[in-house]
């Protein structure tokens, strides 16, 4: 026989319900939920047999606990993605700021060690133009030294050498003597002191008249075969005469010079010692 449905159960026909579900699915489930839970109450006995209701109802509460474990899921997931968020918000802008700060500092650090190593450069051509000149100079100052060196020998060899011949010449003519001096020896001590060229070195120590005397001297003494032939010897006195007052005025002039020479050579010699040495460890 067919079931009589009250009618407030009719309010309820699926078709009416039907309208509720155009709203959002969470809502939609919660009212099916309400009205499927009185639906239960008021008609327990009458429906025990409508089965197909009852496995609606339980799909529905089914649904409504899988839809509230999937918000719960959907509310935690989304609290950690905030969190990351923020958090990785937090860390990428520090580290952006952090980077930022260290590009700075590298532009400033790249500046310095630029204009620093264009101060380097230039200390350094500087420097190189500076020992290029000290070697320059110092190669000049060797030369000059050795130029001047070679000429202190030679004059210093002529000086020692013209003192020798007028020594000599004293000593043959000398009022030491005990006896006059032979010819021989004459003739001897005036080619010496011709080789010795006690005439050019000692043309500024000697008056010109004794200078012309000392060159009579010798001009005749090598030419000439007797005492009688050379000027002021015709009485076997020459320590009496003027060439003795020359020669000896001559090696004392040459013995000075020969100091003075010897002893500015030294200083010469020290100085470009010192010189070099500066420039060598400049």
């Amino acid at each position: 026989s067919s079931r009589v449905i009250p009618a407030p159960l009719k309010q309820r026909h699926p078709v009416t319900s039907g309208r509720a579900f155009a709203a959002p699915l969470v809502s939609a489930m919660m009212r099916g939920l309400v009205l499927l839970a009185a639906f239960g109450t008021a008609a327990a006995a009458e429906a025990s047999k409508e089965r197909p209701v009852m496995k609606v109802v339980r799909l529905l509460q089914d649904m409504s606990k899988e839809l509230q474990r999937d918000l719960d899921d959907d509310k935690a997931v989304h609290e950690q993605l905030a969190c990351w968020c923020k958090t990785n918000d937090r860390e990428k802008t520090a580290a952006i700021e952090a980077g930022d700060q260290k590009v700075t500092a590298l532009e400033a650090f790249l500046g310095e060690a630029k204009a620093k190593m264009d101060e380097l450069k230039s200390k350094r051509d500087e420097t190189l133009d500076e020992v290029n000149r000290d070697e320059a100079a110092l190669q000049q100052a060797s030369t000059l030294r050795m130029k001047d060196n070679k000429v202190f020998h030679a004059e210093e060899m002529n000086l020692v050498e013209a003192v020798k011949a007028c020594d000599q010449a004293l000593t043959v003519l000398g009022k030491h003597n005990i006896a006059p001096p032979g010819f021989a020896q004459v003739r001897a001590v005036a080619e010496h002191l011709q080789r010795a060229q006690v005439m050019e070195l000692g043309r500024h120590s000697v008056s010109a008249s004794d200078m012309l005397a000392l060159r009579t001297f010798l001009m005749k003494a090598q030419g000439a075969t007797s005492f009688l032939a050379i000027p002021g010897y015709q009485s076997y006195a020459p320590q009496s005469g003027q060439i003795f007052g020359v020669l000896g005025q001559m090696k004392e002039d040459f013995e000075k010079d020969l100091s003075e020479a010897q002893s500015k050579e030294k200083k010469d010699f020290e100085e470009n010692a010192m010189l070099k040495a500066a420039k060598e460890e400049e």
